[in-house]
């Protein structure tokens, strides 16, 4: 049996497979046309977060039996369409908590400290200390939307640092959050209360633009912004607003509503928004356990069918 990497993962998933008796082919960067041509042959597919796999894609896949993600999210997968064609869709929703979560929180210290324009004016000959007074996020309140695996641990994080929790998630137990010393709140009395909000969501429909004008205009002035998550949870023309208007303090993105953005994203005018690549679970310990566990997923599932 045949399985395609669509995106370069690291080695060890690869090798796992192959020493499973499975033939890997790696084939990056391919054109929807070439994508289609080389699902026709394969009976699994393990893609990244640059692939949309759509229906038409999938119906290429005569023998296509499963799709792996090599991550968390998959609103980038037709899921009813799979279902219907009979393709399994896999995930690894463990493999990339920790570097996730590290990356959410490293942004809201990066805002909060005004860490890379102090860099970028030191770099180009400043001294300017007096231009960085930063905000201390020790007693702060810090609004976690969505307490699933990474909100949890960005939760843990932050309350050792002396941080106040609150949460807005309906599907989340009183249980579980006290056990993380959380208060689960509405999500209208979070946007009131905290001084930092970090977006934990999927992407979904009704997750779409869920934090948009009427909810930043709840928001304490000066509220720092993190998405971490996925782009389009925040409105960008909502936050560009905001940003103008001086409700929002400063906002940290590791994603965006487009990806790559194009240079004309307003949001990257701002001194005081920190945008990252969509890098959250690039390390190097993120990309080995997710590499190998998608693998590993992928050949139970091609050899126990």
């Amino acid at each position: 049996m045949r399985v395609l990497i669509t995106e370069k993962i690291h080695e060890a998933g690869p090798a796992l497979l192959e020493a499973r008796g499975l033939e890997v082919i790696r084939k990056y960067d391919l054109s929807a046309d070439e994508l289609a041509k080389e699902i026709a042959g394969v009976d699994a597919m393990i893609v990244r977060s640059r692939i949309k796999v759509t229906r038409q894609l999938l119906a290429s896949g005569g023998r296509l039996k499963v799709v792996g993600m090599h991550g968390i999210g998959v609103d980038h997968i037709d899921l009813a369409a799979a279902q219907e064609l009979g393709v399994a869709v896999l995930n690894v929703p463990d493999g990339n908590i920790d570097s996730a979560a590290e990356l959410a929180v490293s942004l809201m210290f990066a805002v909060a400290r005004k860490v890379v324009a102090a860099n970028n004016d030191v770099k180009s000959g400043g001294w300017n200390t007096n231009h960085f007074i930063g905000t201390q996020l020790c007693g702060k309140t810090l609004g976690i939307i969505a307490l699933g695996k990474i909100g949890s641990r960005v939760a843990t994080v932050c309350r050792a640092i002396g941080m106040d929790i609150l949460v807005y998630d309906p599907y989340c137990s009183q249980e579980h959050a006290a056990s993380l010393h959380a208060s689960l709140t509405s999500l209208d009395e979070l946007l009131v209360k905290a001084d930092v909000i970090t977006i934990h969501t999927p992407f979904t429909p009704e997750t779409r633009h869920m934090i948009a004008d009427e909810q930043i205009a709840k928001m304490k002035d000066g509220v720092i912004l993190i998405n971490a998550a996925r782009g389009g949870v925040l409105s960008e023309q909502a936050a560009v607003r905001g940003l103008k208007c001086g409700k929002i303090g400063g906002i940290g993105l590791d994603v965006t509503e487009e990806e790559p953005p194009g240079k004309d994203l307003e949001l990257l005018q701002f001194d005081n928004v920190t945008i990252t690549p969509h890098i959250g679970a690039r390390t190097h310990e993120a990309q080995v356990n997710v590499s190998k566990l998608i693998s590993q997923k992928i050949a139970d599932f091609l050899l126990q069918a």
